[in-house]
């Protein structure tokens, strides 16, 4: 998510708010002040640069640059070489939420370890799964955002994005 929330006119007028993306890159919406994105599958580091102005409805400010940079992940390199995951599916709803969501799990093995990442990578939540395949998960004080919840099993991973709109 970008932030755009520290923006004001001295004068308290009205702002709107005009993002750029960089090549490629496709804004939830380019008029808002928090607007998200998915980032690229990137084969080594890369940073990409937003751009923010802000208008008052007579000036437009100055340009903002935000860089952002997306780090290359083992963890999809592991995704891409795995075999025999066709079959395997998670499912998550609803998605967005605000929080609560289930995930079903089909032809995982019972020892498939769960875990929820924010887009920075930090665990937010993780779990060996020894028995279901269906969880009722809640965590009311999560922060909005988009976050990736992964299924393990050792021998495939499946990843899905979810948005949470606390």
């Amino acid at each position: 998510m970008l932030d755009g929330s520290g923006s004001f006119d001295p004068d308290d007028d009205v702002i709107t708010y005009f993002w750029t993306a960089p090549q490629g890159i496709v804004l939830s919406a380019n008029d808002v002040a928090q607007p998200t994105f998915t980032a690229p599958q990137v084969e080594e580091d890369t940073q990409y640069v937003f751009a923010l102005v802000v208008n008052d409805g007579i000036l437009d400010s100055e340009q903002d640059n935000v860089i952002i940079t997306v780090n290359h992940s083992i963890t999809t390199e592991i995704r891409n070489r795995c075999v025999n995951t066709k079959d395997k599916q998670i499912k998550v709803y609803p998605n967005p939420n605000n929080g609560s969501f289930t995930l079903e799990l089909k032809n995982f093995n019972r020892q498939a370890e769960i875990t929820l990442m924010n887009l920075f990578g930090k665990v937010v939540y993780r779990i060996e799964n020894t028995e279901r395949s269906h969880f009722d998960l809640n965590f009311p004080y999560i922060q909005r955002g988009i976050f990736n919840i992964s299924v393990s099993d050792g021998l495939s991973m499946k990843t899905r994005k979810i948005i949470v709109n606390n």
